[in-house]
Parts: C-alpha cells; structure tokens; sequence
C-alpha cells in the first residue's frame, strides 16, 4: 500500500484455502478526501476509499461494484515495522493477519 504518492493504491495477494489454487491478487486507487476511487480491472470493479483512524490505524473501506452492499473493511495497525491487519470475509469470518517489515 503507498498511501504518500500522488494516486495513493493498494495491493493485495490472497491465497486460496486449497493450496493447489492460485492466489488472487487486487490492486487499485484509494480515495483518501472521503471519495471512493474505482479500480480498472475488467473481472470485478472494487472502488476503494481509506482514512487514518488514529495515528498508527488505518481503515481501507473497499466495495464491490454492482454487488449491492457486498463492503469489506480493512483495519491496518501499525506499530514500528510491524503491521497487524484484520477484516472480515464474505462469509463474515473473521481475517487477521500479523506482518513485520524485512530490514
């Protein structure tokens, strides 16, 4: 995610339950002026709009076009070099995933 250059943006890869499946990878525009931006990918439009919640928390709010309310919203948690982030998926389960920077 770069959230300081002119077109903020995010990329993400998931991995499939089945580990013979291959991961999905999303990558699109976020709005941080309270917009959302739309991502040009032809498989599925995801318009994407962010905020920082506090000084070390921020919340990516990502929605499916044409889905009806089909949202989901990512919580990043930054602390130092480590990243914990959480959302739900479709199935309302909840993700949390725990990161640190390489270096």
């Amino acid at each position: 995610m770069s959230l300081v250059d002119p077109d903020p943006h995010y990329e993400m890869e998931f991995y499939q339950r089945d580990p013979a499946q291959p991961a999905i990878h999303r990558s699109g525009p976020v709005g941080l002026d309270g917009r959302y931006r739309k991502s040009e990918s032809a498989a599925v439009i995801i318009a994407s709009r962010g905020t920082w919640v506090n000084g070390s928390t921020f919340a990516l709010d990502r929605l499916v076009v044409g889905s009806g309310f089909d949202t989901n919203i990512w919580t990043l948690s930054f602390d130092g070099n480590k990243l914990h982030a959480r959302a739900k998926d479709r199935g309302g389960e909840e993700v949390s995933v725990d990161g640190e920077a390489e270096g």
